[in-house]
């Protein structure tokens, strides 16, 4: 991870810089969205109204970013595309992601 995208991401956990998470989100937007439109189907299958998660993007990568833990060495976009880090920094699938905000928003 380069220094910018480390201040960024401090800023946003540190802070609740609003710029920041505006930068974060501008440049991961299409993570998150080419991930949500691989588990289309699962997430129509939970009857899910796929439009919903897309417009929770933001929602996604901010809580993302809150959870993202540096030590780890791992570019934000790399966790951020292989799932999220847990309380217990156990690395969560984007399947049991999905099916947890499908249960919140759906």
């Amino acid at each position: 991870m380069d220094a910018s995208e480390s201040t960024i991401l401090d800023n946003i956990k540190n802070n609740g810089c609003n710029e920041s998470l505006k930068k974060l989100i501008s440049a991961h937007s299409g993570i998150c969205y080419n991930l949500i439109l691989k588990y289309r189907k699962y997430i129509q299958s939970k009857n899910c109204d796929f439009q919903d998660l897309i417009d929770q993007k933001d929602y996604f990568i901010y809580e993302a970013a809150k959870q993202y833990k540096k030590e780890k060495n791992i570019k934000f976009s790399s966790a951020f595309n292989l799932g999220r880090y847990s309380g217990n920094s156990v690395l969560i699938s984007f399947n049991e992601e999905i099916e947890r905000f499908t249960g919140l928003f759906c």
